[in-house]
Parts: C-alpha cells; structure tokens; sequence
C-alpha cells in the first residue's frame, strides 16, 4: 500500500515533468524549430540533471530523487527554484547552449557587461551563469528584463520565449513566492514590486 504522502509527491513530479516537456514544446512552436530532445530520468545522477556537452547526445537526465519534490517549496519563475520542472528548463539552456552556440557570443559580450551572478550555483563558471540566465528568460522573461534589459534583449535576438514577457505573468509568480524571496530579490536587484 502506498501512503498519501508519496502519491502526492509522484503526481507532483509527474505533472512537473510534463510543464517541462510542454514549455520545450513551446518553445519549438513559437520558434518555428524542430528538434528530437529526449529527458531521461536517472536517479543515480549526483546533481539535479545534466546535460552532455561533449557526447552532443540530445538527452536531458534528471533526477528527480535530487529535486525538490514538495510543490510547496517549488518556487517557479524564480532562478532558485530546484523543482524537475526548473531542472529541465535550466538544462534545456545548455542544449540552446550548444545548439545555438550562445557561449560565443556571450563570451565575447560579457567582456562589456557586469557580471550577472543568480544563484550560487552560477559562480562555478559562466556556463552555469548563462544557463541560469537562459533559463530564467525561457520560464520568466519579465523577471530578466527588470534586472538585465541588455541580456534580455541579446537574448530576444536569439530566440522568443514561450512564457509573454509582461508584468502580469511575472506577478503571476511573483505573488506565490515566500515572502523572504520576494524581499531578496528587491534588494538583490534594487526594484520595488507592486501587487
């Protein structure tokens, strides 16, 4: 017999696997692309997911025992979310990563631009810095364009995201956040928000 507590948490995981497989489905229609892009599940992975550079394989591997299962500690739209679904989409920018060659072009322009450090994660290298960059602009572009509107609108030249990219979807978010999260992200960035 299985408890309540775990049948909540598979179909949780089960329906934010699936809002990760429609956003990158969203993406390909808006960008009028088309690509095959497998996500494995791998629960022996040591990070949250992964995605192989240098095989160039086109497979996503998550594992959804490393992410945050808890809807209520899901923190979507925000770049500290850790759910499966904000796994596949930071993932998912490694792949527009390569498939789009995006660090060129990134490496050369940041040479003009401050750092834009988002997580803690982000500060091992700037590829984890350009994928959670890409990442917050495919779930939550309005996010992006408040603290950065030159990597937003670099980024815009590249492709469009799925998500609009106006105040009401990134309240839609911003509404659901802690508390302590919204009061880091005004300070972070130095804004106010109104709800």
């Amino acid at each position: 017999m299985v408890n309540n507590q775990i049948k909540v948490s598979i179909h949780h995981n089960g329906k934010s696997f699936n809002k990760g497989l429609k956003l990158i489905e969203a993406f390909k229609k808006i960008n009028h692309i088309d690509f095959k892009l497998e996500i494995r599940l791998d629960m022996a992975e040591k990070d949250l997911g992964y995605f192989n550079y240098i095989l160039d394989e086109n497979i996503l591997y998550i594992n959804p025992i490393r992410c945050i299962n808890n809807k209520h500690h899901e923190l979507s739209g925000h770049i500290t979310d850790c759910s499966i679904f904000a796994t596949i989409c930071h993932e998912f920018s490694h792949y527009l990563d390569l498939r789009y060659d995006l660090m060129t072009e990134y490496y050369q322009k940041k040479i003009t631009l401050k750092k834009l450090i988002m997580t803690k994660y982000a500060k091992t290298n700037i590829v984890e810095e350009l994928a959670d960059i890409v990442s917050i602009y495919l779930i939550n572009p309005y996010y992006l364009k408040l603290i950065d509107l030159e990597r937003y609108k670099w980024l815009k030249t590249k492709f469009k995201s799925p998500v609009p990219c106006g105040p009401n979807t990134f309240l839609k978010y911003y509404t659901h956040w802690p508390e302590q999260k919204k009061q880091l992200f005004c300070k972070t960035y130095n804004t106010t928000v109104k709800e």
